[in-house]
């Protein structure tokens, strides 16, 4: 807890007049309380170091000061099991953000108490999109894990552990971004909407990096769920249908379903699913291109609607990227009249991942390509996307989903692709 606890006493810390050193100072606990949480973080930081001198230390805190977060996870402290808590924790979280504590989240479930099984797994919904993602429960409660309100349950919160697997690539990436830049990688919409006022109202949606919208449902016995969407086009993550901001739409949200939406214009990596972060390397890494619309106008044809992102990788356990041991390349989707070309610049940096296909899967695809090229080379089309993971490169459509997959090995070369329609 990191806390100068006293547990036998009303205030449960130190007297108000206790004193510190503070280089001489000679400070009341009332200045030096969370000065003490913060202090500790560092020094176990710096023990850690000396004891793994390679490796990042990961050090959680629930009691810390400004600039802790140079030392330390931070968790929101004894929560409870209650829908008031969990949408509570929302602008709790968007608020440490702001603050500079990205690396946060709340004890998922609460912490006091027991949940009900519906609470937890929209908890759970939720708090896969903490930066800082972790069910805790006191001592003494009832089970709180995912599998411990039943199987039907256990397969919902399986799927919403998997989603956050899934999108670990793209976390990754607005984890590097945060140090970069300080935005916040849970941040609430009045950042990127600041002349919005609904947008700035808004106390439980959040943005999950630059490019997903989350509305978590935070009440009981809810199957529908009203969601405000800024000015752009928005697709709903789960159907594909696309809206055009600022609106409010009320969306299907059965309970193994939370409210996503991805920004049109999105380029979202992601991997395989996985059962822990280093089972095995990224392959396949797939984008998940969601495109702007091209104009459709024949005398329009050569117009285009362009989105470009960033992608950042390192071995993601040691302090290597310090010395510049990274890789960085930028994928660009241009979409027009007479088809998508997705462009991925050569790689920068001395980072090799291991061996591995890139998979670009294009939404919003009504029709099937009339042929698709990459590196200037047709490649074969295969019957279904299941059929294209046996293959080494080629293409698919998804006539149902209105997708298409393409498929080729990653290389450090630059890379051009071509979508005909």
């Amino acid at each position: 807890m990191n806390e100068p606890s006293v547990f036998d006493v009303p205030s449960k810390t130190m007297p108000p007049d206790a004193v510190f050193y503070d280089h001489g100072l000679e400070s009341p606990q009332a200045k030096i309380h969370n000065v003490y949480g913060m202090e500790m973080s560092k020094g176990t930081e710096e023990g850690m170091l000396k004891l793994a001198p390679g490796l990042r230390p990961l050090v959680i805190t629930r009691d810390t000061y400004v600039g802790g977060q140079r030392y330390a996870a931070v968790w929101t402290g004894d929560n409870s099991s209650t829908w008031d808590q969990l949408g509570v924790s929302l602008p709790e979280i968007m608020d440490m953000g702001f603050s500079g504590l990205t690396l946060a989240g709340a004890d998922i479930g609460g912490f006091a108490l027991d949940p009900s099984p519906e609470l937890y797994t929209r908890w759970l919904e939720a708090g896969v999109f903490y930066p800082y993602c972790r069910t805790h429960h006191v001592l003494g409660g009832h089970n709180q894990e995912p599998w411990s309100f039943g199987d039907r349950l256990t397969d919902v919160n399986r799927k919403s552990i998997e989603l956050r697997y899934r999108l670990l690539p793209y976390l990754y990436n607005a984890f590097h971004q945060s140090a970069v830049s300080g935005l916040p990688v849970m941040r609430a919409l009045l950042l990127d909407y600041p002349d919005d006022p609904q947008a700035v109202s808004q106390d439980y949606e959040f943005l999950f990096g630059d490019d997903l919208l989350v509305a978590p449902v935070a009440r009981s016995a809810v199957t529908h769920w009203e969601v405000y969407l800024p000015k752009g086009a928005w697709y709903n993550f789960w159907t594909d249908r696309r809206y055009s901001g600022p609106t409010s739409v009320t969306v299907d949200a059965p309970l193994d379903r939370i409210p996503l939406f991805v920004r049109a214009g999105a380029i979202v990596p992601t991997q395989q699913v996985v059962q822990y972060t280093s089972q095995a390397p990224i392959n396949p890494l797939t984008f998940e291109v969601y495109p702007e619309l091209a104009p459709s106008s024949s005398r329009q044809r050569d117009a285009g609607a362009t989105s470009s992102r960033d992608y950042y990788e390192d071995d993601g356990s040691s302090l290597d990227y310090r010395r510049g041991v990274s890789m960085q390349e930028r994928v660009t989707v241009t979409s027009t009249a007479v088809g998508i070309t997705l462009a991925v610049s050569a790689r920068e940096g001395s980072y090799i991942p291991p061996p591995r296909s890139l998979v670009f899967k294009i939404h919003g695809q009504r029709t099937r390509p009339t042929g698709v090229e990459a590196r200037g080379q047709a490649l074969e089309a295969q019957s279904t996307a299941g059929s294209l993971d046996r293959a080494e490169l080629g293409w698919a459509y998804d006539e149902g989903a209105n997708i298409v997959w393409v498929k080729v090995p990653d290389s450090a070369a630059a890379l051009t692709i071509n979508v005909q329609r």
